[in-house]
Protein backbone atom coordinates (compact mmCIF):
# COMPACT_ATOMS: atom_id res chain seq x y z
CA UNK A 1 0.00 0.00 0.00
CA UNK A 2 2.41 2.46 0.77
CA UNK A 3 4.15 1.53 -2.77
CA UNK A 4 0.78 2.82 -3.93
CA UNK A 5 1.26 6.30 -2.74
CA UNK A 6 3.95 7.11 -3.62
CA UNK A 7 3.30 6.49 -7.09
CA UNK A 8 0.38 8.29 -6.55
CA UNK A 9 2.42 11.07 -5.31
CA UNK A 10 4.36 11.43 -7.81
CA UNK A 11 2.35 11.16 -10.49
CA UNK A 12 -0.01 14.09 -9.08
CA UNK A 13 2.90 15.98 -8.73
CA UNK A 14 4.09 15.15 -12.47
CA UNK A 15 0.52 16.53 -13.17
CA UNK A 16 0.67 19.53 -11.50
CA UNK A 17 3.87 20.43 -13.33
CA UNK A 18 2.37 19.44 -16.72
CA UNK A 19 -0.21 22.04 -15.83
CA UNK A 20 1.81 24.77 -15.01
CA UNK A 21 3.94 24.36 -17.68
CA UNK A 22 1.04 25.10 -20.07
CA UNK A 23 -0.63 27.79 -18.41
CA UNK A 24 2.15 29.37 -16.60
CA UNK A 25 2.90 32.25 -19.04
CA UNK A 26 3.07 33.44 -22.53
CA UNK A 27 5.02 31.64 -25.22
CA UNK A 28 7.87 32.97 -27.37
CA UNK A 29 5.58 33.12 -30.57
CA UNK A 30 2.96 34.77 -28.40
CA UNK A 31 5.16 37.87 -27.49
CA UNK A 32 7.05 38.00 -30.79
CA UNK A 33 3.53 38.34 -32.07
CA UNK A 34 2.44 41.33 -29.95
CA UNK A 35 5.66 43.27 -30.02
CA UNK A 36 5.15 42.73 -33.87
CA UNK A 37 1.67 44.44 -34.11
CA UNK A 38 2.44 46.83 -31.59
CA UNK A 39 5.32 47.69 -33.83
CA UNK A 40 3.02 48.22 -36.80
CA UNK A 41 0.44 50.23 -35.28
CA UNK A 42 3.16 52.45 -34.04
CA UNK A 43 4.59 52.74 -37.23
CA UNK A 44 0.94 53.99 -38.82
CA UNK A 45 0.75 56.42 -36.02
CA UNK A 46 4.19 57.27 -36.66
CA UNK A 47 3.54 57.78 -40.16
CA UNK A 48 -0.08 59.82 -39.57
CA UNK A 49 1.46 62.18 -37.18
CA UNK A 50 4.17 63.37 -39.24
CA UNK A 51 1.50 64.21 -41.87
CA UNK A 52 -0.68 66.24 -39.08
CA UNK A 53 2.17 67.50 -38.21
CA UNK A 54 3.22 68.58 -41.80
CA UNK A 55 -0.34 69.83 -42.57
CA UNK A 56 -0.30 72.25 -39.35
CA UNK A 57 3.62 73.71 -40.42
CA UNK A 58 2.06 74.25 -43.99
CA UNK A 59 -1.78 75.72 -42.78
CA UNK A 60 0.65 78.17 -40.60
CA UNK A 61 3.16 78.75 -43.22
CA UNK A 62 -0.04 79.85 -45.70
CA UNK A 63 -1.71 82.18 -42.60
CA UNK A 64 1.67 83.98 -42.30
CA UNK A 65 1.94 84.67 -45.73
CA UNK A 66 -1.22 85.88 -46.19
CA UNK A 67 -1.12 88.17 -42.96
CA UNK A 68 2.18 89.67 -45.09
CA UNK A 69 0.33 90.41 -48.13
CA UNK A 70 -2.49 91.92 -46.67
CA UNK A 71 -0.34 94.52 -44.58
CA UNK A 72 1.96 94.84 -48.05
CA UNK A 73 -0.95 95.36 -50.21
CA UNK A 74 -2.66 97.61 -47.04
CA UNK A 75 0.73 100.06 -47.43
CA UNK A 76 -0.14 100.04 -51.10
CA UNK A 77 -3.72 100.99 -50.81
CA UNK A 78 -2.96 104.06 -47.86
CA UNK A 79 0.16 105.53 -49.72
CA UNK A 80 -1.20 105.54 -53.38
CA UNK A 81 -4.64 106.82 -52.43
CA UNK A 82 -3.65 109.75 -51.27
CA UNK A 83 -0.87 110.73 -53.74
CA UNK A 84 -0.23 113.93 -55.60
CA UNK A 85 1.53 112.54 -58.84
CA UNK A 86 3.45 109.65 -60.14
CA UNK A 87 6.65 110.55 -61.35
CA UNK A 88 8.08 107.27 -62.68
CA UNK A 89 5.77 103.88 -62.63
CA UNK A 90 6.79 100.09 -64.48
CA UNK A 91 4.61 96.86 -64.28
CA UNK A 92 7.04 96.95 -61.14
CA UNK A 93 7.82 99.91 -59.77
CA UNK A 94 6.23 102.67 -58.76
CA UNK A 95 7.52 106.38 -57.74
CA UNK A 96 5.08 108.96 -56.63
CA UNK A 97 4.94 112.29 -54.81
CA UNK A 98 2.65 111.58 -51.74
CA UNK A 99 0.12 114.74 -50.92
CA UNK A 100 2.03 115.41 -47.30
CA UNK A 101 5.70 115.84 -48.44
CA UNK A 102 8.23 118.28 -46.84
CA UNK A 103 9.35 120.11 -48.68
CA UNK A 104 6.09 120.28 -51.21
CA UNK A 105 6.66 118.26 -54.90
CA UNK A 106 9.40 117.27 -54.01
CA UNK A 107 9.43 114.46 -51.71
CA UNK A 108 8.75 110.97 -53.89
CA UNK A 109 8.23 107.37 -52.51
CA UNK A 110 9.29 104.17 -54.63
CA UNK A 111 7.25 100.79 -54.39
CA UNK A 112 9.71 98.06 -55.83
CA UNK A 113 9.97 94.68 -56.60
CA UNK A 114 12.99 92.37 -57.15
CA UNK A 115 14.81 89.31 -56.52
CA UNK A 116 11.31 88.13 -54.75
CA UNK A 117 11.07 91.20 -52.21
CA UNK A 118 8.34 93.65 -52.73
CA UNK A 119 9.99 97.00 -50.57
CA UNK A 120 9.38 100.46 -50.25
CA UNK A 121 11.73 103.14 -49.66
CA UNK A 122 14.28 100.22 -49.65
CA UNK A 123 12.41 98.69 -46.62
CA UNK A 124 11.12 94.77 -47.53
CA UNK A 125 7.75 94.72 -46.73
CA UNK A 126 7.09 91.44 -47.71
CA UNK A 127 9.36 88.68 -49.42
CA UNK A 128 9.34 84.94 -51.12
CA UNK A 129 6.99 86.47 -53.17
CA UNK A 130 6.70 84.70 -56.84
CA UNK A 131 5.48 87.09 -59.42
CA UNK A 132 4.21 90.21 -59.17
CA UNK A 133 2.76 93.12 -61.01
CA UNK A 134 1.32 96.60 -60.94
CA UNK A 135 -0.95 97.36 -63.82
CA UNK A 136 -3.17 100.78 -64.47
CA UNK A 137 -6.30 101.24 -65.74
CA UNK A 138 -8.33 104.27 -66.79
CA UNK A 139 -11.62 102.85 -65.91
CA UNK A 140 -11.85 99.52 -63.55
CA UNK A 141 -12.92 97.52 -66.54
CA UNK A 142 -10.09 98.77 -69.25
CA UNK A 143 -7.30 97.28 -70.69
CA UNK A 144 -4.02 97.45 -68.36
CA UNK A 145 -1.49 100.07 -68.92
CA UNK A 146 2.11 99.47 -69.00
CA UNK A 147 2.58 103.03 -67.18
CA UNK A 148 0.54 105.57 -65.12
CA UNK A 149 -1.39 108.33 -66.44
CA UNK A 150 -1.17 111.65 -64.46
CA UNK A 151 -4.70 113.00 -65.54
CA UNK A 152 -6.09 109.93 -66.86
CA UNK A 153 -5.36 106.59 -65.12
CA UNK A 154 -8.35 105.65 -62.41
CA UNK A 155 -6.73 102.35 -60.94
CA UNK A 156 -4.06 101.08 -59.75
CA UNK A 157 -4.35 96.98 -59.34
CA UNK A 158 -1.84 95.27 -57.43
CA UNK A 159 -0.91 91.77 -57.40
CA UNK A 160 1.26 89.38 -55.11
CA UNK A 161 1.64 85.94 -56.22
CA UNK A 162 3.24 83.88 -53.08
CA UNK A 163 4.16 79.96 -52.66
CA UNK A 164 3.97 78.27 -49.57
CA UNK A 165 5.77 74.97 -48.40
CA UNK A 166 3.56 72.53 -50.37
CA UNK A 167 4.30 73.92 -53.89
CA UNK A 168 0.77 75.91 -54.00
CA UNK A 169 0.52 79.21 -54.93
CA UNK A 170 -1.78 82.32 -53.68
CA UNK A 171 -2.36 85.05 -55.36
CA UNK A 172 -3.48 88.19 -53.52
CA UNK A 173 -4.62 91.33 -55.41
CA UNK A 174 -5.76 95.02 -54.29
CA UNK A 175 -7.48 98.13 -56.34
CA UNK A 176 -6.44 100.96 -55.19
CA UNK A 177 -8.30 104.21 -57.14
CA UNK A 178 -6.07 107.35 -56.07
CA UNK A 179 -7.90 110.07 -55.06
CA UNK A 180 -5.40 112.45 -57.39
CA UNK A 181 -7.06 111.86 -60.77
CA UNK A 182 -10.72 111.97 -58.95
CA UNK A 183 -10.81 115.42 -57.38
CA UNK A 184 -8.72 118.87 -57.85
CA UNK A 185 -7.46 120.93 -55.80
Amino acid sequence: MMQLSMTRYYSEDQDMMQKSKRSGGFTMIELVTVLLIIGLVGAIGAVGFGDAIRGYVISAESAEQAQEAQVALTKFNVELMRMNAVTASTSTSITYQPIFGFPIDSTTHTFNFSNGVVTWEGQPLIDDVQDFSITYHDTHDSAAAATFTNGTTSMIQVSITTQNAAGSEQTFTQRIFPLVNHYTR
